[in-house]
């Protein structure tokens, strides 16, 4: 039961995340409903996670100093991760398929 709450959690976290995008993306038009250019960034940032990494670092000193501003160097995974994450997605989709089939086949026959 907890790790369907946990999914049920995931889920609306990453709904409230593309809903927050997509508002964050319409702020600026009178439109009831976004283009699909903004559907897509919003998707991108929200759901698949192919957003920028923001590091700030802040340095203190006296007398004259100076600050430098690079991109991070660390390198995330894409969609689901590692291998092993993409082999438990796979198998949690064909358990899914399976359990729908299964349970859908006495209303069939």
């Amino acid at each position: 039961m907890a790790a369907v709450l946990g999914v049920i959690d995931q889920v609306r976290t990453a709904l409230a995340d593309l809903m927050g995008e997509l508002r964050a993306t319409m702020a600026s038009d009178d439109s009831n409903l976004p283009t699909p250019e903004q559907f897509g960034q919003a998707l991108d940032v929200a759901v698949l996670g192919n957003r920028s990494r923001v590091t700030v670092t802040s340095a203190h000193a006296s007398g004259e100093s100076s600050a430098t501003v690079s991109p991070s160097t660390d390198d995330e995974p894409g969609l689901f991760g590692t291998t092993g994450r993409r082999i438990g997605a796979i198998v949690v989709g064909l358990a899914t398929v399976a359990g729908t089939a299964a349970a859908l086949w006495p209303l069939i026959k």
